[in-house]
């Protein structure tokens, strides 16, 4: 016997209350946010300074970075210029070794909201293995409608453990 389920009043006041406390996401007149993916290459060389002079080397890294860059174009006030960099294979190779080497990481940025704009970001990612970090240097240009136009990404000033350059 089939029985037909009707939902009670309660439960339906109840949701409606739910329902009318949710954040509305569009209001008439709002301005989009434009969602740019760029990918950027990184090239450069570290010297990963262990201690032991047996196991101390330069590190050759290539490979893309990944950024996602969201910003609003401004009317009247600018909203935060959002980026998410992600490593996304970036490697190297140890000159004396041969050893295998992973920059690994993700980071989260936000700027201030005017458009045109120049970021300069600077981000720490982990060399796996052993496990320092690796500053890297991002510029990234957002033109006047918030789409991100170029970018760009630069090993940064390094640490005592760990050497920039060549």
């Amino acid at each position: 016997m089939l029985q037909k389920c009707q939902p009670r009043p309660s439960f339906i006041s109840a949701l409606a209350a739910v329902v009318l406390t949710l954040p509305i996401c569009a209001h008439a007149g709002s301005r989009p946010k434009v969602t740019t993916t760029l990918r950027t290459a990184l090239t450069g060389s570290i010297f990963l300074n262990t201690g032991d002079t047996s196991n101390s080397e330069w590190i050759d890294l290539s490979g893309d970075i990944q950024l996602g860059v969201q910003a609003t174009p401004p009317d009247p006030m600018p909203d935060p210029i959002r980026v998410h960099a992600n490593m996304a294979g970036v490697s190297g190779i140890g000159r004396t070794s041969g050893q295998h080497f992973v920059l690994n990481g993700s980071e989260n940025f936000e700027a201030d909201g005017d458009v045109p704009n120049t970021l300069n970001l600077k981000g720490e990612y982990r060399l796996i293995p052993p496990d320092p970090i690796v500053p890297i240097n991002f510029t990234v240009q957002v033109d006047q409608n918030g789409i991100a136009t170029s970018a760009l990404a630069t090993i940064g000033e390094c640490t005592t453990d760990l050497a920039c350059g060549d």
